[in-house]
């Protein structure tokens, strides 16, 4: 039989979605997918670009404590009824191609009416600005339960963690509610995992600002001049890859590492250079911990670091030097 194809441009500019409370949930300035010639139908979708520019995701914690991002959708009654027994699963061939994906000034806010009043409660925090990132060659397959993408490339990306006016962390302020306790699926079939394999990441220009981490007023950690070159990752038994990673960190020493790593299970043979680190600066996250205080100090080490995973036991090795000056 003929098969129909689809093929052509969506566009979507200016979109701007709301909760409730009109706190800001996405804004989008343009959204372009070109799609390929595509068979949606037999389930082959072609995508031969998706360009998102200057998206928005703003996350509200209201005075209750309740994150917008998690009531967008009204919660359903809960079933009193035992589900109806699952009957076996058909695979349904679907292939997914993504040629190019680009993203443009994206950024991720928080507004935190908890435990607050006033201006406090309205203003703003970034918690992630990414000025350019660029996804190719992303394949997914149903049948062979696999996802494959040929590279990820991002610079310039600022992360900030700190400590709201209500007193909580702004990462530990939207995490998801906790889940209620489910009574256990009965057994079923054990299904072949999905495997996912990135063959190159590049990371340029990062930085990770740490605002008041801890009760301590100057509990703060900078890393810029953040570089990550990593290759062949995967989730398969056995596979591994490289990585080669190097940061700066408060604005004074440096660690490097590089080597190879492997994901299942997780292990590691790293290279591994840290340089002229300021220790007194980390003195606010030992307050409590001794009745001393880290006045000064620089550490340096290198060696090679091995990490090795063994089920649930974890080994860690290192062999090298290091040394501590004033």
């Amino acid at each position: 039989p003929s098969e129909s194809y689809v093929s052509g441009d969506v566009i979507v500019r200016d979109l701007n979605i709301t909760d409730t409370a009109d706190n800001q949930v996405l804004k989008l300035g343009l959204l372009q997918t070109k799609i390929a010639p595509s068979s949606f139908l037999t389930g082959r979708v072609h995508l031969a670009k998706i360009l998102l520019e200057g998206p928005e995701i703003g996350i509200a914690r209201d005075k209750e404590g309740k994150v917008n991002m998690y009531n967008l959708v009204p919660a359903g009654e809960p079933s009193t009824e035992p589900p109806p027994p699952a009957a076996a699963a058909e695979k349904s061939p679907f292939t997914l191609q993504v040629d190019d994906i680009s993203l443009k000034d994206g950024r991720v806010f928080i507004t935190d009416f908890f435990k607050t009043t006033g201006a406090a409660a309205a203003a703003q925090t970034d918690l992630i600005k990414l000025p350019a990132l660029s996804i190719t060659g992303v394949s997914v397959d149903t049948v062979k339960q696999e996802a494959v993408v040929e590279g990820i490339a991002a610079e310039q990306c600022a992360v900030l963690v700190k400590r709201l006016a209500s007193g909580d962390l702004n990462v530990l302020a939207i995490a998801p509610p906790p889940s209620p306790a489910e009574k256990p699926a009965a057994a079923e079939q054990a299904t072949p995992p999905w495997t996912a394999t990135l063959k190159k990441l590049t990371l340029e220009k990062f930085s990770f600002q740490g605002e008041q981490l801890t009760a301590e007023q100057d509990s703060n950690i900078t890393l810029d001049e953040i570089m990550l070159a990593a290759d062949d990752f995967s989730t398969k038994p056995g596979a591994k890859g490289t990585i080669d990673f190097s940061c700066r960190v408060n604005n004074s020493g440096t660690i490097a590492a590089k080597g190879a790593c492997g994901i299942a299970p997780v292990a590691a043979a790293l290279n591994l250079d840290v340089k002229e680190i300021n220790m007194a600066g980390f003195q606010p996250f030992l307050a409590g911990v001794m009745n001393a205080r880290l006045a000064s100090g620089s550490l340096s080490t290198s060696g090679t670091l091995n990490l090795s995973q063994d089920k649930e036991t974890m080994a860690i090795k290192f062999a090298g030097s290091s040394a501590i000056s004033n």
